[in-house]
């Protein structure tokens, strides 16, 4: 059964039906502020730390499923019939009206047409400024004047995951909302830097700032008493749990449409009201989202593949990709499974997800790798799960964190394990993923930069790497095998041939599972971690999208190994593994800041084996750097070479 499609032109997935059996989501924000938002605009946002600095609440594993969230209702005002933009909450019946959500590229949009009213929600984040921006539009596609209200709802967290989950004759008293100027501020009394605003582009008819006046009594986000009044009740309070409710009225003609715009933005209100002055027009959301589309126009055209499996080209030139990036942005720490409870950065998921895309994004990349590297300690063994914060030399000199409730604050030393909880693989990725950077962008240089170690001292990037090499050379039994220690990652396999390799390939390929969505559950677009096995009573069922390194795993091998585009250290290495069917393939590859047009030709049906390398025509050994801003042809021949033929003879 289909939920949706792939619309590959707009980079897109299309979700037609929204009663899907559970959540996909999606990711909005690409730098510090970050909202994971579901197909029915339920979830939550952040900024840096989902745990420490959560900006509106998420209650998981709950029913119902995937609240609160980022909602807009809209209510007719004669009617007085209401609806929300996306499915939930109001949820009203799929053959009254039709509801449609396409996720894309850090940016999701929700539709709704219902009671000839066509209405639009576009969520995300701006590059420049930690604000998301809902982008809602409003057409009147009946014949008769309407009129209508437009209502906003957000549901303010405590910052912290704990007084939002625990202790709450503490947390219920800890911050304050108010309304003065059209913004909403949320003051969290005891962080010095607590605050949130939510605005809009016009002037409120009614506001609420606090979730029990807006919802109600006996009430949920499915039928608040606010909007089914009609108007809101204008609370504030000095403690107590706070909300983003913003009211408008509206008077639409047949045919008219109107845009409104509401900013939910890091700060105190006067920060508030100039970013409401930079964003609070059709004009400024207009050029975030092509900000956005640059970013990752950017980032996707540094490898773009036409191979005659339209399920790779897909999922590598677009979502596989969008899943890496997502992992080292904002490492494992956010969804709707990893809510925020467990942050830091774990040693090898953030190793391995370095090495996935140092050519899309070398500066996070290499901000990642260094943050690991201090992550170190002397004997040569990584912490497994650590904030980067505490060994950052800019961040040592900051205030922490501090709860009201008086809670012992852990000593840093406290902070360092030994090797009782040391898995002894978790180091050695990250001189995989160091090799990687400097293979992808020639950064030789940095094999000398100096950091320092967890546990004290420094050494250069390549002392940090020998001291690895050394303790898992250490780490060994008397009969030569590697300790496995706490735990390790060993579950890797050589598959051999082009032909299981793709086998392999098209069966975890959550692109070929888009027919059976009532079986996988889970999003096509994206890799997870778990797929129930046959022996299970959900065989088939897969779990935990996004925040899994088999988007990652996946996109390195099909590249690097099936398509066999392989970076080296003065040489771009091109020796692809595939099925024997194919005639060949052709791709783009940005590498070093030159461009290589590369066809490769399969005019024997091997497998595996190049006999002939083009560069620009003329015949050569091997791809070396070229010039940065040059473009290039490279035409590579598979086949068996002239000494093989002979010794075959």
């Amino acid at each position: 059964m289909q939920y949706g499609h792939f619309d590959n032109e707009n980079r897109e997935y299309v979700i037609d039906r929204v009663d899907l059996p559970t959540s996909w989501t999606n990711y909005i924000g690409v730098k510090d502020m970050c909202a994971v938002l579901n197909h029915t605009a339920g979830g939550y946002i952040f900024y840096k730390s989902p745990e420490y600095h959560r900006i509106t609440r998420f209650r998981p594993n709950g029913v119902p499923m995937d609240r609160p969230g980022h909602y807009v209702y809209l209510r007719d005002d004669e009617s007085g019939d209401y609806w929300s933009v996306s499915w939930q909450p109001v949820g009203k019946p799929l053959d009254q009206a039709k509801y449609t959500c396409r996720h894309g590229m850090s940016y999701s949009v929700y539709e709704c047409d219902y009671s000839d009213i066509f209405a639009s929600q576009k969520m995300s984040v701006a590059m420049d400024d930690p604000v998301e921006i809902w982008d809602v539009r409003i057409k009147n596609n009946s014949d008769r004047t309407r009129k209508l209200s437009v209502f906003s709802y957000l549901e303010f967290s405590f910052h912290q995951i704990a007084m939002d989950n625990q202790n709450f004759q503490m947390s219920m008293y800890a911050s304050g909302s108010s309304y003065e100027d059209g913004i909403i501020e949320c003051d969290l009394f005891y962080e010095e830097f607590g605050y949130q605003f939510f605005t809009a582009d016009f002037t409120p008819d009614s506001y609420d700032c606090l979730r029990d006046k807006f919802i109600g009594s006996y009430r949920t986000e499915d039928n608040p008493i606010g909007v089914e009044n009609g108007h809101l009740s204008g609370s504030s309070e000095l403690g107590n749990n706070h909300c983003g409710a913003l009211h408008k009225q509206l008077v639409l003609k047949p045919g008219e449409e109107v845009r409104v715009i509401f900013l939910l933005g890091e700060g105190t209100r006067e920060n508030g009201k100039k970013i409401r002055a930079k964003y609070a027009n059709g004009p400024a959301a207009d050029h975030v989202y092509e900000q956005l589309k640059v970013c990752w126009d950017k980032k996707i055209n540094r490898l773009q593949i036409h191979t005659p499996d339209e399920g790779m080209n897909t999922l590598i030139n677009t979502w596989t990709l969008y899943q890496a990036e997502v992992n080292i942005m904002f490492s494992r720490f956010a969804s709707f499974i990893e809510v925020g409870g467990r942050t830091g950065l774990g040693y090898r998921d953030t190793s391995q997800g370095s090495m996935t895309v140092p050519h899309s994004n070398p500066e996070k990349c290499r901000q990642r790798i260094v943050e690991l590297l201090r992550g170190l300690v002397k004997e040569g063994y990584g912490l497994h799960l650590f904030q980067p914060e505490w060994f950052d030399p800019e961040e040592k000199g900051k205030k922490p964190f501090k709860s009201p409730t008086v809670v012992p604050t852990p000593k840093l030393d406290d902070m360092i394990h030994g090797i009782e909880d040391t898995c002894s693989d978790d180091a050695l990725w990250l001189v995989a993923s160091i090799n990687e950077y400097i293979k992808e962008t020639g950064e030789f240089s940095f094999l000398d930069e100096i950091y320092t170690y967890a546990d004290g001292g420094e050494g250069s990037v390549y002392e940090h790497m020998k001291r690895i090499l050394d303790f898992s050379c250490r780490q060994v039994g008397e009969d030569g095998i590697c300790k496995g220690l706490r735990a390790d990652w060993n579950d890797c396999l050589n598959l051999g041939g082009g032909e299981s390799a793709m086998e392999f390939y098209h069966a975890l390929c959550p692109y070929y599972q888009n027919d059976k969505i009532e079986i996988r559950e889970a999003e096509p677009y994206s890799y997870c971690q778990f797929v129930v096995g046959k022996d299970h009573t959900a065989f088939g069922r897969a779990r935990h999208p996004f925040m899994t390194g088999t988007g990652g795993w996946a996109y390195y091998s099909a590249t690097h190994y099936m398509l066999g585009i392989r970076p080296g250290m003065d040489a771009l290495e091109i020796d692809p593994c595939i099925p024997k069917g194919w005639d060949g393939f052709t791709l783009t590859r940005q590498w070093r800041g030159a461009q290589y047009d590369i066809t490769v030709e399969n005019p024997e049906h091997v497998s595996k084996g190049v006999c002939q390398i083009f560069l620009d025509g003329a015949l050569t050994e091997k791809i070396p750097v070229q010039e940065a801003g040059s473009t290039h042809k490279v035409r590579i021949v598979m086949g068996s070479t002239q000494d093989e033929k002979e010794e075959a003879k």
